[in-house]
């Protein structure tokens, strides 16, 4: 029986659980994975634009009253450590951060190496992806 794999970091590991199309479980840690940050930062913006569209009361206890009226005046605000000037330059900054969504755990994007099977149980076109420690 061929088993699910990833090399992360030199290290190849069973994949225990494949939780959705880009969530993994390998011996009880959490990880997210994509085939590259792209499709991670894009994964990371679309979340943030559904939240802000679904419950845009939760996206201002999140971001915070200030940062909404700044954006609303065009005036710059950060919230964490970069400043932008509108709610659509947050939700772009996504795109270039995706760890900061995603890798939870120690904030880090990390490549790694995925086998045929696990390619295939993904759909992914490659054996290279990223992968997100989420816990």
């Amino acid at each position: 029986m061929d088993k699910l794999l990833i090399e992360i970091n030199g290290k190849v590991e069973t994949v225990t659980d494949v939780k959705d199309d880009n969530f993994l479980v390998i011996k009880e840690k959490e990880y997210y994975i994509f085939q590259d940050s792209e499709a991670a930062g894009e994964a990371a913006r679309e979340y943030w634009t559904e939240l802000a569209e679904s419950d845009p009361e939760e996206l201002a206890f999140i971001v915070g009253e200030k940062a909404l009226i700044a954006w609303g005046l065009g005036r710059e605000y950060a919230v964490g450590s970069i400043g932008v000037s509108s709610l659509e330059d947050w939700l772009n900054l996504w795109e270039d951060v995706p760890e900061e969504h995603f890798a939870s755990y120690d904030g880090l994007e990390v490549a790694a190496r995925i086998n045929k099977k696990l390619q295939r149980e993904l759909f992914f076109d490659s054996g290279e992806v990223v992968v997100y420690r989420a816990d």
